[in-house]
């Protein structure tokens, strides 16, 4: 069986080894352990997303179309990723956990050059302050997009981040909706 189908918790290394098809042996001297293993396998998952965000943040795409790709990159990497998994990962292993909130943290802060380059194309708005922008993705991800609040509200991993992104860039309200009570006549407004 998979770690995906078992769980973190209940795989022993010894599943790990035979789910990967390698010898017990060169298994052991890649991998002394389950948490190598693992911050293997998120600095595998992480490198890619931030490669990919490397590369989008240097393309002529349209800054709107560079937001949908990485969303469509982040709900990839992260559709394997169970509510399960994550309180495993957090409760099981520390030190994994705050490796995976280490490497988070730097491909959050990646955003801040497509932002930055938007703004240059006159996509973003010049008003967002792109640090304040990206300090605010760390702090969602540090305190919503974790493993208690995934796990109460069951919801995939790559969904909620794409809720969040979609959000921040544009809002909860109706395209209509967005003009703000400045905007309206006093007699639109009622209390």
């Amino acid at each position: 069986a998979s770690v995906q189908a078992m769980g973190l918790a209940r795989s022993s290394m010894s599943d790990m080894v035979r789910s990967s098809g390698v010898s017990r042996r060169t298994f052991y001297k890649v991998f002394g352990s389950k948490d190598d293993l693992l911050k293997a396998l998120i600095d595998r998952r992480v490198d890619h997303v931030a490669g990919f965000l490397g590369g989008l943040a240097a393309s002529d795409m349209a800054t709107a179309d560079k937001v949908h790709a990485v969303l469509r990159a982040i709900q990839a990497v992260t559709s394997f990723v169970t509510p399960e998994m994550l309180r495993d990962l957090h409760a099981a292993h520390p030190e994994v956990w705050e490796h995976l909130d280490r490497r988070r943290t730097a491909v959050i802060r990646l955003w801040k050059d497509i932002l930055v380059e938007g703004q240059r194309r006159g996509e973003i708005r010049q008003g967002v302050d792109p640090d304040f922008f990206v300090q605010l993705i760390t702090v969602i991800a540090q305190n919503m997009l974790n493993p208690t609040w995934i796990g109460e509200h069951d919801v995939p991993l790559g969904k909620a981040i794409g809720q969040v992104v979609e959000i921040l860039l544009y809002g909860a309200l109706e395209r209509g909706d967005r003009r703000g009570p400045r905007a309206r006549s006093s007699r639109e407004v009622k209390p």
